[in-house]
């Protein structure tokens, strides 16, 4: 696996300092990618995605009852 790794493909979490590590890909990804793909979108609009990216990556997951579901 090292040598995927080395290349960009491996699971980064493996090699320590994963959340600093997702923030620096998902700032990558909102402040390149999406401006490159998406010229018009304003600076504003991509503060608002690492917002709402922030405020998801805080909360807590939703646990989904497959019972209560059912009675429904």
């Amino acid at each position: 696996m090292g040598n995927i790794c080395a290349k960009g493909f491996g699971p980064f979490f493996l090699e320590g300092h994963y959340a600093e590590r997702l923030k620096n890909v998902l700032d990558n990804m909102l402040f390149s990618d999406v401006p490159f793909l998406t010229p018009q979108i304003a600076e504003n609009h991509l503060r608002l995605m690492q917002a709402i990216v922030g405020h998801l990556a805080m909360s807590p997951t939703p646990v989904i009852s497959v019972e209560s579901l059912t009675r429904e």
